[in-house]
Order: structure tokens, then C-alpha cells, then sequence
């Protein structure tokens, strides 16, 4: 389950009760994204918060002459900021 996954990095640092495992379990909903998929568009307001199990995630914007720029690079295990995103 890719939820326990979170629950260990927490559990690194921090003392989870059953009932805030259980919280995590329901809220928490695993997704999976293939190589080069675009998750946020520019401009929008994310929806969600993201929790990187593995593989990156990479966050770029196209400058005025068209060329990517990356501002950030996330690698597992680890929250993806959402003020990064913005």
C-alpha cells in the first residue's frame, strides 16, 4: 500500500496515533503518473497536494523565446512544495 509509504516518512520524524494513520489511509489516494506527464498546467491553482513515492517530478516554465526552464527537481520520498508551484 503506497499510503505506508507515507506514513514511514512521517513516522521518520513524528509519532503517528492509529487515528492519524486511518486519516492518512482515507484521504491520501494514490495515483500514478507516466514518464513526461504534465500534472499542473501553468497558471491554474494545483488541486493537490503530491507526495513522491518514486521516480521525479520536475517543474519548468517556457520562457519568452520558448525554451524550458526548470525551477525544481523532487526526488523520493518527499512532498512536492505547493508554493512551488505558483
Amino acid at each position: 500500500m503506497l499510503q505506508q509509504k507515507l506514513i514511514d516518512f512521517i513516522q521518520s520524524g513524528h509519532t503517528l496515533s492509529k487515528a492519524d494513520m486511518d486519516l492518512i489511509v482515507q484521504y491520501f489516494e494514490p495515483v500514478l503518473f507516466p514518464k513526461n506527464r504534465i500534472i499542473e498546467e501553468e497558471g491554474k491553482v494545483p488541486k493537490y497536494l503530491y507526495y513522491i513515492v518514486s521516480g521525479y517530478l520536475r517543474l519548468f516554465y517556457y520562457n519568452e523565446t520558448g525554451d524550458e526552464i526548470t525551477t525544481h527537481i523532487n526526488c523520493p520520498p518527499g512532498f512536492l512544495p505547493p508554493t512551488s508551484l505558483l
